[in-house]
């Protein structure tokens, strides 16, 4: 399962705290809790991983992106959407 955009924005919010335990304390946690995730796995792993400044703003800029990019594929924006099974329509139209 991807991780939501409510997550992403948890955890840009935990970079902008500039608290080292929090920033720790939710990246552990979400790329525990969504390891299917690579995306966000990939840039939580490079974050913890990189002291230059200009990068980790680089990777906070992305997480936000990305976060956006959730939000319009949750909302019905995107074509990949997670709950489109759910309509119980299938290939009926509604008259």
């Amino acid at each position: 399962m991807l991780a939501s955009h409510w997550v992403i924005e948890d955890i840009v919010k935990a970079i902008e705290s500039k608290d080292s335990g929090e920033i720790e304390s939710s990246i552990k946690n979400f790329t525990k809790k969504y390891p299917e995730d690579k995306e966000v796995v990939r840039l939580c792993k490079e974050y913890m991983k990189n002291k230059d400044s200009k990068l980790l703003a680089a990777i906070k800029v992305r997480l936000k992106a990305l976060s956006e990019e959730r939000k319009m594929e949750s909302t019905g924006g995107g074509g990949n959407l997670w709950f489109g099974d759910r309509r119980g329509h299938g290939d009926q139209t509604l008259r």
